[in-house]
């Protein structure tokens, strides 16, 4: 079998689709308010000179997947490397086709364990003489054949002979339009409350050093501080909109249901101070919402509702 054509596949492979390294981590902008009270922002304020800026102290790379080749004689493999805590969906699809034993359009799904680095799809020419592709790669956490099985109801996500206000649950009025957020709760609390896990798991993702909020959905969207735990089902608990450098967990960690995790704040895509709380799967290579139910005072299970009092008396 002849070798790849050299040039061209080195154009071509480097069409990899690759999830960068996101650094929870960056520049401190410090200034005094009118007041002279000291604020710290991950933005700096507009029109201000006198801002102190300095590197955040902790830079934890957050978890990623990356597509990568390993070459042998008349051979490719596409190598999809997971450094999640938890399996992740790949739909890889043949965008360039030359002599190759795949079709242009061919779609590859692969599901990649847990930490590990897996063979996608091997590319070989399909007869004699030289042979090119490219490819684009997408993926989703999460195993798509999780089913969400909770044992018992979700524990309310503070601490006992405590009670919060359900500001927002489904169906959304303000926001958790999408799929993804669509049965997820928002509850009101002051930036600080201490945040319990509502259920058992794994932590498998989290962002730590953010500290502005605001309206603007696609800048401010990214910057909620977060904590993703990955249950036994396979489910996925997101904990988001938390204070900055309050997360007490890493990922890695095995949590406990009722084990102090964060603190809330008021990060991200937010008016104002909450705790949102969401379970979602791997749907069709999508993270979507699933319904579920909090535990009442008397041990039996609540559907989560805007207006309601939420209450943890255990």
């Amino acid at each position: 079998m002849q070798a790849i054509n050299s040039q061209r596949a080195t154009l071509l492979l480097a069409l990899l689709v690759l999830l960068a390294p996101l650094l929870d981590a960056g520049e401190l902008y410090r200034y005094k308010d009118e007041q002279g009270n000291w604020v710290y922002s991950d933005r700096p304020p507009p029109g201000r000179k006198d801002v102190v800026i300095q590197e955040m102290d902790v830079k934890r790379p957050r978890p990623t997947i990356r597509m990568t080749e390993r070459r042998r004689a008349g051979e490719v493999d596409l190598v999809a490397i997971n450094t999640f805590e938890v399996p992740i969906e790949v739909i890889l699809q043949i965008t360039e086709a030359d002599n190759l034993n795949h079709n242009l359009g061919d779609i590859i799904r692969h599901v990649v364990a847990a930490t590990a680095d897996e063979v996608v799809t091997t590319v070989t020419s399909a007869q004699r003489g030289g042979w090119s592709f490219a490819y684009q790669a997408h993926f989703v956490i999460g195993d798509p054949q999780a089913r969400h099985r909770p044992p018992v109801p979700y524990r309310a996500p503070f601490a006992a002979a405590s009670e919060f206000l359900i500001s927002q649950a489904y169906p959304g009025k303000l926001s958790h339009f999408d799929a993804a957020n669509r049965y997820a709760v928002d509850i009101e609390m002051p930036v600080g409350t201490p945040i319990y896990a509502a259920r058992g798991g794994t932590v498998i993702d989290q962002a730590t050093h953010f500290f502005a909020n605001g309206t603007d959905l696609e800048k401010d969207g990214p910057r909620a501080n977060l904590v993703r735990i990955v249950h036994d089902d396979g489910s996925i608990a997101v904990y988001a909109h938390l204070n900055w450098d309050s997360i007490r967990i890493r990922i890695g960690d095995k949590v406990d249901e009722g084990q102090y995790i964060a603190d809330s704040g008021n990060t991200g895509f937010s008016t104002g101070p909450h705790l949102h709380f969401d379970v979602q799967l791997n749907h069709d290579m999508a993270l979507v919402s699933v319904p579920f139910r909090f535990r009442d005072e008397r041990g039996g299970a609540k559907v989560p509702r805007a207006g309601q009092l939420l209450k943890n008396l255990r």
